[in-house]
């Protein structure tokens, strides 16, 4: 297995220009290989999402506008520390006026170091620099520009310069050493297994990043009220509305139409996958 791995990395190196950086890393191939320790899966994985990269572009991985959680720049302090309990972020995009206009963000250490000292009452003066990058941009390239800028959120922004997505350096580390699960979601996926999932009795598991007109075109209508939905694109952004938050993993929500929503993998930062249950096609 390690030897056939390594002998594919090489044959990539080759197929690509010969540089400095392919040299060094196939000494250190060689150099692993003749090691009595081999490379373990999850190495072999690291190494391959690495290789990975340069293909990869930010779209491909950029959390949607309709999932994104700003707030207000004339935010009290207190409003915002409320949000933080609920949401469990580390950063939040902040905005003035619209929601797509984003002028920076704000991190919860200076929240809590104001708030504990009673220093200030609206977030004004904690809004720090946030990054701008287009939706073409390759991963990479973003992983490095926030290492230099030392600035780890960034608004993904359409060819108009409107606001697109947003990805922080979690999402990007995990394309490299793949999903990063805190301690609480650890906890809850221990505890709860997911359930097997059959069409048939109208239980239909999808992404978050499906389109609601795909899903609609597939199974039919969800709201007969299309104005409730008229600024949502996405099954994520359709479960955000209506919980009015970034649910938890497990967490089961009933619209009045009779449909509900169990999410079944979700962070503190995102909804992944969803299972609409009781859903009738009209």
């Amino acid at each position: 297995m390690d030897n056939k791995f390594i002998n594919k990395l090489k044959f990539f190196l080759k197929k690509k220009n010969k540089n400095k950086l392919q040299n060094k890393i196939e000494n250190l191939l060689n150099e692993r290989r003749k090691q009595k320790n081999p490379l373990k899966s999850n190495e072999e994985k690291i190494i391959s999402n690495v290789f990975q990269l340069p293909e990869k572009l930010i779209d491909d991985i950029m959390i949607p506008r309709t999932d994104i959680i700003s707030v207000d720049t004339n935010t009290d302090i207190n409003k915002l520390v409320k949000i933080i309990g609920r949401t469990s972020h580390s950063r939040y995009p902040v905005f003035d006026k619209s929601r797509d206009n984003i002028i920076g963000m704000i991190h919860i250490k200076d929240v809590v170091s104001c708030w504990e000292n009673k220093k200030i009452e609206n977030i004004k003066k904690l809004v720090r620099k946030i990054l701008f990058a287009p939706h073409s941009m390759n991963i990479l390239d973003l992983l490095l520009k926030m290492r230099t800028s030392h600035i780890h959120m960034a608004i993904i922004v359409d060819e108009h310069g409107g606001l697109d997505g947003l990805v922080t350096i979690e999402d990007l580390v995990e394309e490299i050493v793949g999903e990063i699960k805190d301690e609480h979601e650890a906890q809850k996926e221990n505890k709860k297994s997911e359930k097997e999932l059959n069409e048939d009795d109208g239980t239909i598991k999808i992404s978050s990043r499906m389109l609601i007109k795909e899903f609609e075109k597939k199974y039919g209508n969800i709201f007969s009220d299309k104005e409730d939905i008229k600024d949502i694109d996405t099954m994520g952004g359709l479960a955000f509305h209506i919980f009015g938050r970034v649910p938890l993993k497990g967490e089961v929500i009933k619209h009045p139409n009779g449909c509900e929503f169990e999410i079944l993998d979700a962070d503190s930062r995102r909804i992944r996958t969803i299972l609409v249950r009781n859903h009738i096609i009209k």
